[in-house]
């Protein structure tokens, strides 16, 4: 299962990141992979997987710089303020346990 949360920031990134974990949660996939330039999300999937006590866990956080075509594709969707002080995407990948 895929999430990509393009631009999306905090606090609007949460409420598709909590559907989707909830869905993971109940679906027969063992990962779910989230792209996000939130820099607390990895703090966040912890946070709900722990408060939850779901039995799921991070397998992998990577990071890549943003790229000028995700620029370009945020561009029409999102205001610039949106992403303009970060610089990375990051993917993290849950497992189911």
């Amino acid at each position: 299962m895929l999430l990509d949360l393009q631009a999306h920031r905090c606090p609007n990134a949460q409420v598709p990141f909590n559907r989707a974990l909830e869905a993971f949660h109940r679906s027969l996939d063992s990962e779910l992979v989230i792209v996000t330039i939130e820099p607390s999300m990895e703090r966040s999937v912890a946070g709900r997987i722990a408060g939850y006590d779901l039995p799921l866990q991070i397998a992998a956080v990577t990071a890549s710089a943003i790229s000028e075509s995700d620029l370009e594709l945020w561009q029409s969707n999102f205001d610039e303020e949106d992403y303009s002080d970060v610089s990375n995407i990051v993917t993290i990948t849950i497992q189911k346990v």
